[in-house]
């Protein structure tokens, strides 16, 4: 028995045993390369499971009002040399149906705020993305909720297709974030 390789041992551990001693550092950085190439993988598809399992929550939790700001493309340059960008109140009244959104939003630092029908809602990649229209331009918003917290962000542009991950064309990317007043009717 004494002769007899035991079977628990890997293939990379006999390599390591029987190779040339120049060639050892080589092999024994290999093998931890590739173990934390399995370890990686192995986190992304935990990381992919809980993601699916907490993904039909989180359209549930998208139904109600919500009030937030957004960012937006900075106007002025300040004495200290920042330039900021520009911060909107809003209101969302949304409902989900299936994997479509539907809802109102209302810019609330308008002079006269107006709520104005959400178009083209739906999920992509597990967020909901639609677009509204901000001083008469198409922008395109992807949100996701937790809780009763609400963040995402938002471009110009229509939706710029699967390789945009739902956004629009626009270049530049800015923050939404909110908190959810309503759900079903009653105050949260």
């Amino acid at each position: 028995m004494a002769g007899l390789r035991r079977p628990h041992l890997s293939a990379s551990v006999f390599v390591l045993a029987t190779a040339d001693p120049y060639e050892q550092p080589v092999l024994r950085l290999a093998t931890l390369r590739a173990m934390a190439y399995v370890e990686c993988v192995v986190r992304m598809f935990w990381s992919v499971f809980l993601l699916a399992v907490a993904l039909p929550a989180s359209s549930a939790d998208l139904d109600g009002v919500w009030a937030g700001t957004f960012n937006g493309q900075p106007q002025e340059l300040l004495p200290d040399g920042s330039y900021p960008e520009t911060v909107t109140r809003f209101q969302l009244i949304l409902k989900t149906q299936g994997s479509h959104v539907i809802g109102t939003f209302t810019n609330l630092d308008e002079a006269l705020p107006k709520a104005q029908p959400i178009q083209n809602g739906k999920r992509i990649d597990g967020r909901f993305c639609f677009d509204i229209f901000i001083s008469g331009e198409d922008c395109r918003w992807c949100i996701r909720a937790h809780g009763s917290d609400l963040e995402g962000t938002w471009n110009g542009g229509p939706e710029g297709g699967p390789a945009a991950g739902g956004l629009g064309a626009g270049a530049r990317l800015f923050g939404v974030r909110a908190k959810k007043l309503k759900s079903n009717g009653l105050l949260r």
